[in-house]
């Protein structure tokens, strides 16, 4: 017998259902914590004194082909602390996540720190050392749930000064990873997938002019691969094929690792839909 499927199933833990609207293309449930007091930011203080509430909206992923969307009963505190220079504080909540930026691509970067629940940018630190993000999280001891890149870096940090907490992948970083992986698995077997599928023979009289130029890439690309393994297979340095060829050095090694046999396109263009009108 198929069980029905329970509310409180669809909502983090800490959380309660108070009710739940299906509409015909989207689930709005709205939720309010269970713990009756908030811990003040500033001080740590746990208060139970509310001053307010507010809605925050957090969308979820779809349920039997509806969006999701969470409606959260949060709430305002009064800090009661007389030390403590905040006088209301918003309910916090766990989830926080931590991932590298660029302060300029491929040469300096930083960590940015997220509220995955506000969808806020929290910090911004100068630089993605465990050590940096090891001293930002122990002083912030309530969180609970960190969501990071599969990177060592963060997680040393983050099981050093938050032993207690909770470290996941996020979403994005699992597809990420999934189709990185599986298109440099395409990669490497393009020849053989062309040869099991009877496309390795291509007539340019066939191909429409955006194919064609793609195409004529392809030669090119070919004739200095074959060019740079020819040097590397009679025993010449990398630094040296460099100056020879003229190419980068990151262009030299992924030749000769074989991570440049071909380039295997798996996005579409925004033009495709208009190709057969500009051939024409």
């Amino acid at each position: 017998m198929q069980q029905a499927l329970r509310r409180s199933c669809l909502v983090p833990p800490g959380f309660a259902v108070e009710s739940a609207v299906y509409e015909a293309e989207r689930t709005v449930i709205t939720v309010r914590p269970i713990k009756s007091f908030g811990l003040c930011p500033s001080c740590g203080a746990a208060s139970r004194r509310v001053h307010s509430h507010y809605r925050p909206r957090v969308a979820d992923l779809p349920l039997a082909g509806r969006s999701v969307q969470l409606v959260l009963v949060a709430r305002r505190f009064r800090c009661d602390a007389v030390l403590c220079g905040r006088q209301i504080f918003t309910e916090r909540f766990a989830d926080v996540g931590i991932d590298d930026w660029a302060w300029r691509r491929n040469q300096r970067y930083g960590s940015i720190i997220c509220n995955l629940e506000r969808r806020r940018v929290v910090r911004l630190l100068p630089d993605r050392e465990p050590a940096t993000a090891q001293a930002w999280f122990a002083g912030h001891p309530a969180i609970a749930i960190i969501a990071r890149d599969r990177g060592g870096g963060y997680g040393e940090a983050a099981a050093k000064a938050l032993p207690h907490a909770v470290q996941v992948a996020d979403r994005w970083h699992l597809m990420e990873n999934a189709s990185r992986a599986f298109l440099d698995a395409v990669r490497k077997s393009m020849r053989q997938i062309r040869s099991a599928i009877g496309a390795t023979t291509i007539n340019p009289e066939l191909l429409t002019a955006a194919e064609r130029i793609q195409y004529e890439g392809y030669l090119r690309r070919e004739e200095t691969n074959a060019t740079i393994l020819a040097l590397s297979k009679d025993g010449m340095p990398i630094k040296h094929i460099v100056r020879q060829t003229g190419h980068s050095r990151k262009m030299v090694r992924q030749v000769i690792r074989g991570e440049r046999n071909d380039v295997f396109r798996v996005r579409q263009s925004s033009l495709d839909v208009h190709l057969p009108w500009l051939d024409d």
